[in-house]
């Protein structure tokens, strides 16, 4: 695949780039062929190119494929506008994405995302009750509305009675 992770930006012909980088641990920034703790000395080689479509501003560049130090997972891609002739490790952030990587989908995080990843998803509850649902078993139990009512009045009563 290529082209997987795509960015709007706000001015076009800017020159983009987005780096890879492991969420935790000791080296999570994706130098090409491996992973590496982040030195301003080697900003050059994390940087990923991106292009862009015929002047439209939608920019998108391609993740490395899963072989060798590149594996399925969990990442940040983190998009730069380049100031300067080359990568630096002080160029503009413009954005952040989170994703899963199975070297064919950058999978942003949401539902799709974490059954890729191999999470369990908690159950979603049911919708909440029409109003007229609501009215319906009201109505339904009016019996022992009532008497709820009732039971309540008679405590209400007791209590303004306690000296």
């Amino acid at each position: 695949m290529a082209n997987e992770l795509q960015h709007r930006h706000t001015d076009t012909a800017a020159t983009l780039y987005f780096t890879l980088r492991k969420p935790n641990g000791a080296a999570p920034q994706w130098n090409g062929s491996d992973f590496e703790a982040v030195t301003a000395a080697n900003w050059g080689n994390y940087d990923i190119a991106m292009t862009e479509g015929t002047g439209n501003y939608l920019y998108s560049g391609s993740l490395p494929a899963v072989a060798d130090n590149m594996v399925a997972g969990w990442y940040h891609a983190e998009v730069y506008e380049q100031a300067g002739a080359s990568p630096a490790i002080d160029d503009t952030r413009v954005a952040t994405y989170f994703g899963y990587w199975d070297g064919t989908t950058f999978r942003f995080w949401g539902a799709d995302a974490l059954q890729w990843g191999g999470a369990s998803l908690p159950s979603i509850p049911a919708a909440a009750p029409t109003a007229e649902q609501v009215r319906a078993e009201i109505d339904s139990n009016s019996t022992q509305l009532a008497a709820i009512l009732e039971d309540t009045a008679r405590i209400d009563a007791a209590f303004e009675t306690v000296p």
